[in-house]
């Protein structure tokens, strides 16, 4: 059996925004949704998670709520008026 660090990293296929404000909780999950296939975007704040929204338009977003300044639930609303 192979384990996580002897996978390839699997070529990307869906673009992934993933909000967290704590580092070491933001790394772990951007390694594992890469290893799965994932391009990942990463924001520490509600902020950078709408700038990158903007930009990239990524497919899926995993948010957490409890972030410094805009708040998850504030990036949600805006994230809802923005996209389809």
């Amino acid at each position: 059996m192979l384990s996580m660090t002897q996978l390839p990293a699997a070529t990307p296929t869906s673009t992934l925004l993933l909000v967290e404000d704590d580092a070491g909780i933001r790394e772990y999950l951007s390694l594992g949704f890469g290893y799965e296939g994932f391009r990942v975007l990463a924001a520490a704040t509600g902020s950078d998670a709408l700038d990158l929204f903007e930009r990239e338009s990524p497919d899926v977003v995993i948010l957490d709520v409890g972030l410094p300044g805009i708040d998850g639930f504030g990036v949600l609303k805006s994230i809802r008026e923005r996209s389809k």
